[in-house]
């Protein structure tokens, strides 16, 4: 029994509600198309906030889920030029898994060293959007990358350095806000995550 992937009711209902939450961002305002590619300011907050309370397991998971969304986001309602790229499942959602299990080692690692929850939910969150970025990209490169280049005109290292100036550090920013925000709103009512355990 131990080994089933909902313990109770009320951690399957909670991963439903932030299944719901994701691909509600993912198909409105939570990721925002910006030429090039769609910034994801807000969709994978969900699957951090899962890593935290639940643990990488269930992070991962919900890193999966999101990156299926995400990959018939980019079958339905393509908004960018790499969009079509994403309905490879290697890089729509392999590299999502990661965003679930990334965020509750940094949490632990931060509050070990700093001793503050604020600031652990914080780089949680900011490091969870830029494992998005530092996953997804070399798989497009070594996928996509000659192919890719032709389509937008450059080379795939200047597409990078547009993405990461304009992109990944306001998803960082954003999506460590967001974790903070919501962390301490719930650690109040709940302070025994999986994170702090």
């Amino acid at each position: 029994m131990k080994n089933r992937l909902f313990k109770d009711t009320k951690e399957f209902t909670f991963l439903s509600i932030m299944f719901g939450i994701t691909i509600f961002f993912t198909y409105t305002a939570g990721m925002i198309p910006a030429g090039m590619a769609s910034v994801a300011i807000l969709c994978f907050i969900p699957t951090v906030i899962t890593s935290l309370i639940y643990g990488p397991v269930k992070g991962a998971f919900m890193g999966a889920l999101a990156g299926l969304v995400s990959l018939s986001k980019a079958i339905l309602m393509p908004a960018g030029i790499l969009d079509p790229y994403f309905i490879n499942p290697l890089v729509s959602v392999l590299p999502r898994i990661f965003i679930g299990v990334v965020p509750y080692y940094v949490y632990k690692l931060s509050k070990k060293i700093i001793k503050a929850k604020s600031i652990a939910s914080f780089l949680s969150g900011a490091l969870g959007a830029i494992t998005n970025t530092a996953l997804v990209m070399p798989m497009l490169y070594f996928l996509y990358g000659t192919e890719i280049a032709k389509a937008v005109g450059s080379s795939f290292k200047i597409l990078l350095i547009g993405i990461i100036t304009s992109s990944m550090l306001i998803e960082a920013a954003v999506m460590g806000i967001f974790t903070l925000a919501v962390m301490a709103v719930y650690i109040k009512k709940n302070p025994n995550i999986k994170a702090e355990q």
